[in-house]
């Protein structure tokens, strides 16, 4: 189901996701768990890990009471888990969390980004590819709010408002939000899903982070 690397504590999970309609593919976790509990190697971290991956259906709630690193807490979010909730009373894992969450965050915005506030959809080799859907703006807009909720980082809320403007500029439509961006290769028909499926579509995640932000910045002027 996974293995672990000590280098780094990489947790690499594999999901069977097809039955929800999502594709077959590799879910790294990298983090750091500091003095905190939940490396990936332990056996019960295992076990748990193991039960993420056959009790996690997309859209679901997932309390993570004792969170430790978040490592359990990050494979919920990663399978498709709809809304997820660390908790700890150690300080230890409390910073543990927040700094990896921070880590990742930073790589997204590092390997993902372009000069301009652009997003790349996917990172392999060393190498970002295909330019960003709107899911892909509207998911790592919500993720940095997040993660300015918890952190209370200016640096995050700010990302997260540029990441909008340019969702807005390059993918709005005369109702919602278009799932390709205006400068992307010409199709015949310019898709436009509004309905969900294993996962949020890219209008129903944009009308999220669009009422976040506006419930953050006290302005309407996104919505």
């Amino acid at each position: 189901m996974y293995t672990t690397s000590w280098c780094g504590y990489c947790v690499r999970l594999k999901a069977q996701l097809q039955r929800f309609g999502v594709p077959f593919e590799e879910v790294n976790i990298e983090l750091d768990p500091g003095m905190a509990f939940g490396t990936g190697s332990h056996p019960t971290t295992r076990l748990c890990l193991e039960w993420l991956c056959d009790s996690v259906t997309p859209g679901c709630s997932v309390l993570d009471y004792g969170c430790g690193s978040g490592i359990l807490a990050i494979a919920a979010t990663k399978l498709g888990a709809g809304e997820v909730l660390g908790i700890d009373i150690d300080e230890r894992a409390v910073e543990a969390a927040r700094d990896n969450a921070e880590r990742n965050a930073a790589f997204l915005l590092d390997a993902l980004s372009t000069a301009d506030g652009r997003l790349w959809r996917s990172w392999k080799d060393v190498q970002a590819q295909i330019p960003g859907f709107l899911e892909d703006y509207a998911n790592l807009s919500e993720g940095l709010l997040a993660l300015y909720q918890a952190t209370f980082e200016p640096r995050w809320y700010h990302t997260a408002r540029e990441l909008v403007e340019t969702m807005l500029a390059h993918f709005a439509a005369d109702f919602g939000f278009y799932d390709t961006a205006d400068d992307a290769e010409t199709l015949v028909v310019r898709p436009r899903s509004t309905q969900d499926n294993a996962t949020p579509s890219g209008n129903a995640m944009a009308a999220t982070v669009l009422l976040k932000l506006a419930r953050l910045s006290l302005s309407l002027i996104h919505i």
